[in-house]
């Protein structure tokens, strides 16, 4: 039986990143001298780092609850939180809808006037008959705002001139606006922080914009160095890696004689020795249903796609150890091809050197 193993690492998932990077120190410090990753990678490192990406995170989470509970204090100021609506007396909305109210009747058949106060008008013509219709941004508080500083604005510069005077209290809807104003800034400052911090902590997990597993100084790199070592520690019981916190899926799969092609390709070399050989296998129009028939002579050779030649399988790891002297058929997908994963290598991951035969067809 030739065995298949997919080595999962929680890529884009902080979380669970987190949990995996806590369980793998967890394991090394359990294991003490014996630890595989000893003069590997430098655990105590890659364990602050976890607790400093840990930090961020909470502080970037605090910060959002922060910025939520300010910005449900906007809401309610407004008069738009649930559980409130037009009735809701002594709100931003509430004002609005009586200013609005005033500033109708004041300008009947010429609404178009509220416009500069802030007022979306909306007209069109049925028959003869003029159809107007106002909004009111009730949605979002920032939206809100705009429109009452807007009015606030106007009925400042109209003075006594304004039609406001001595219809609606102007007196308590201008502070208020003032208070949204201060409310929604802090929120928006307060979501900026969280923003930042939380990036700060991608950027230290290796998961930003423009990083990837080969970005040095991040949890992402250490995860790869870190699998690799231990797919070479534990070859063929590589279910020993779901005790440091990764995600491992195995499968077995029946090996045999091969059905030939008419017209195969075939492409075969030698790999030496000691340790781990890459070799890879370019010039092959592959697809993922393409049927490869993998072949190993003299030394246990593993075979996998992976989006950059001459490396370790990827971050989601699939790969298919065949033994010396045996042969597998299996569809390229099943050993990780992809629209990025173009790169077929074989590696020899026994002590002796090793011979690979792959046919295609």
């Amino acid at each position: 039986m030739a065995k298949f193993v997919r080595v999962d690492i929680p890529v884009d998932k902080p979380d669970a990143s987190i949990k995996a990077a806590k369980k793998a120190f967890k394991k090394h410090t359990n294991l003490g001298a014996n630890s595989p990753m000893t003069g590997w990678v430098d655990m105590a490192l890659f364990n602050n780092r976890t607790l400093e990406i840990e930090t961020l995170r909470t502080t970037a989470e605090e910060k959002s609850d922060e910025a939520q509970a300010v910005y449900d204090q906007a809401k309610t100021l407004c008069g738009i939180n649930k559980g409130q609506g037009k009735q809701t007396k002594g709100t931003m909305y509430w004002f609005v809808l009586q200013i609005r109210d005033v500033l109708k009747n004041k300008n009947r058949g010429v609404e178009e006037n509220l416009q500069m106060w802030g007022f979306n008008v909306v007209t069109s013509q049925t028959g003869a008959r003029k159809n107007i219709r106002i909004d009111i941004p009730d949605d979002k508080p920032e939206n809100l705002l705009e429109l009452g500083e807007d009015i606030a604005e106007r009925h400042t510069t109209l003075g006594l001139a304004s039609p406001l005077i001595d219809n609606v209290d102007m007196a308590v809807f201008e502070p208020m606006v003032t208070d949204a104003r201060a409310l929604v800034d802090n929120w928006d400052t307060l979501k900026g922080e969280s923003q930042s911090i939380h990036n700060q902590a991608m950027v230290k997990m290796g998961y930003a914009a423009g990083q990837n597993s080969q970005t040095p100084n991040t949890m992402y790199f250490d995860f790869m160095s870190i699998r690799d070592r231990l797919l070479q520690n534990y070859m063929g019981t590589e279910e020993m890696l779901s005790e440091w916190g990764f995600n491992v899926v195995i499968s077995e799969h029946s090996v045999g004689k091969k059905k030939g092609s008419s017209n195969p390709t075939v492409r075969e070399g030698d790999l030496t020795s000691p340790g781990i050989t890459n070799v890879i296998i370019t010039g092959l129009l592959i697809a993922a249903a393409t049927g490869l028939f993998l072949e190993a002579a003299g030394s246990g050779i593993r075979f996998y796609f992976t989006n950059v030649p001459g490396m370790p399988p990827g971050p989601s790891t699939m790969f298919i150890d065949v033994p010396p002297g045996q042969w597998v058929q299996v569809n390229a997908g099943q050993i990780g091809f992809s629209g990025v994963n173009i790169y077929l290598t074989a590696q020899n991951v026994g002590m002796t050197p090793g011979h690979y035969i792959i046919t295609i067809g």
